[in-house]
């Protein structure tokens, strides 16, 4: 019997050599791709300080394009070498259009200028040739669906670096920072980590893996069996044996690592394969401003008595409400979050969330809550004018009351979000955000994003549970308190579960050779 356990442990430790290559040489990569980010000269969106009482109507602006009666998908202002500009977005999956607040003018190619500014302002780089500017409306190439933000413009500098920018031209916000070696590296961590040569087959792509990580399971835990079971008679069998004797001493040291790595990775395949089958609601509804003529765009810039604007977006709440979220502009000039871009341009002696930690002076006046801060966001009925006094809290349960089908009755917790952290990670991308949370089986809890109407993301007990399994158990955030011992630690024992793999497959090729 123990014979059969033995040749078994064998000759399928050889099937997880293969998964064991890819998985761990890959995972060396990911502390290497963390250090050689390009990272952003800033962390903020550049100021904007947008006054509506001199600005032609909104209404008279789009007149000209005739775009009064046509369903838009969204409205906002932006802010282009120190003028004002509405922008519509018809399309989402199309530019989206300028018209200026000083006599109604469309900006030529606007959204591509707006995209090649906020490119200049994130990288720094104001001098430097741009060699091509093109809108992104799928995940490919070289910006992944990890990247969630979508579309996005790319912008790429000239220089032998190849430095990529993608930009949220919606929320002026950057998406990330690509150049040829980041894309390099990225290509073979998906390639040998999420095995991206299979990922138009993903039924097949998760069978495999799972086929994978349950023999390397039962090749770990038939290893540490053995390692105990015949430990009284392994000086004797090895003393001429030197490299099966190494195989053994490192594969009781690893194994804990190997348990870890595979159990935490088998759950977050399954959690990740069912989270893509069942995709986030799309909550965001067309808006028309057929009904909304220059009295109530009147009744706008009453409630906002001369306040000057850093992000303006009209939002459909239901049939019959709709309102205006009014970011008003920060005296210190911040007019968006600095934990959209700060998680990518972390120096290297810092974790991975210090950006988030830490509060920033050029913020002092945004509400601090949680340790982080709220900006300051009007919320205006959009035909009666009246301000909303929940504000964009309101905003955010409507939305998740829309996204999930659940009552008002059953919220109870809405409270703002500003930071990455715990259950909702910078793997999110958006911030701030207001978790809804709702009293249900299983505590569902949505992330909606009021500024855009997005569910940024939404989260039961089981996802929490797998959330902090990958963490702890996957990326041994355990050790959070050094980041660099951590990278080390995990980039180690993701070596020495390779050269373990590959003794073994040594090992079996020897014995087949006698």
């Amino acid at each position: 019997m123990l014979a059969r356990w033995l040749k078994l442990h064998h000759s399928l430790g050889l099937l997880t050599c293969l998964g064991v290559l890819l998985w761990g040489l890959s995972g060396i990569t990911h502390p290497i791709m963390s250090r050689l980010q390009p990272r952003p000269a800033v962390f903020f969106p550049p100021p904007q300080a947008i006054q509506l009482n001199q600005a032609v109507p909104l209404s008279t602006a789009l007149a000209h394009a005739n775009l009064t009666q046509q369903p838009l998908s969204r409205v906002g202002v932006a802010q282009i070498a120190g003028q004002g500009y509405y922008r519509i977005t018809v399309n989402p999956n199309e530019p989206a259009r300028y018209f200026s607040m000083v006599d109604g003018r469309e900006l030529a190619a606007g959204d591509q200028r707006y995209a090649q500014a906020l490119a200049r302002h994130y990288t720094g780089r104001h001098s430097e040739a741009i060699i091509s500017t093109e809108l992104v409306t799928a995940f490919g190439g070289d910006y992944h669906p990890v990247n969630r933000l979508l579309p996005v413009w790319r912008v790429q500098f000239a220089g032998d670096a190849g430095l990529r920018a993608f930009i949220d031209t919606d929320q002026a916000r950057l998406a990330t920072l690509v150049d040829d070696t980041r894309h390099l590296l990225t290509s073979w961590f998906r390639f040998g980590h999420n095995w991206s040569f299979l990922e138009g087959h993903p039924t097949l792509q998760v069978l495999v893996m799972t086929a994978l990580l349950l023999t390397g399971l039962f090749s770990a835990s038939s290893g540490v069996y053995f390692y105990f079971r015949m430990r009284k008679t392994a000086a004797q069998r090895l003393a001429n044996k030197p490299l099966a004797r190494w195989h053994r001493r490192f594969g009781i040291l690893v194994a804990f690592s190997t348990f870890t790595f595979m159990v935490s990775a088998l759950f977050h395949l399954w959690m990740t394969y069912q989270r893509d089958r069942n995709p986030l609601p799309n909550i965001q509804s067309t808006v028309s401003l057929g009904a909304l003529d220059n009295t109530h765009w009147q009744k706008l810039l009453v409630a906002l008595n001369g306040q000057s604007l850093a992000r303006l977006s009209l939002v459909k709440l239901s049939e019959d409400k709709t309102v205006w979220l009014a970011q008003l502009a920060s005296p210190h000039g911040a007019s968006g979050p600095r934990a959209q871009v700060a998680a990518m341009a972390k120096p290297p002696e810092q974790d991975e969330h210090a950006e988030h930690r830490k509060p920033d002076p050029n913020t002092a006046d945004l509400k601090k809550k949680a340790g982080g801060f709220v900006p300051k966001v009007m919320v205006v009925d959009a035909f009666s004018g009246e301000v909303q006094a929940d504000g964009a809290q309101g905003v955010a349960k409507a939305l998740a009351i829309k996204a999930s089908g659940f009552t008002a009755e059953q919220i109870k917790e809405a409270s703002w979000i500003t930071k990455f952290a715990g259950e909702y990670g910078f793997i999110n991308k958006r911030l701030p955000v207001v978790k809804v949370a709702f009293d249900a089986p299983d505590n569902p809890r949505y992330y909606i994003e009021p500024a855009t109407a997005t569910v940024a993301a939404a989260v039961n007990d089981l996802d929490a549970l797998e959330g902090k399994s990958f963490a702890y158990l996957h990326k041994w955030h355990f050790t959070d308190d050094g980041k660099d011992l951590r990278d080390f630690l995990l980039a180690l024992f993701a070596f020495m579960n390779v050269v373990i793999a590959i003794v073994g497959s040594v090992l079996y090729y020897r014995r087949l050779t006698k």
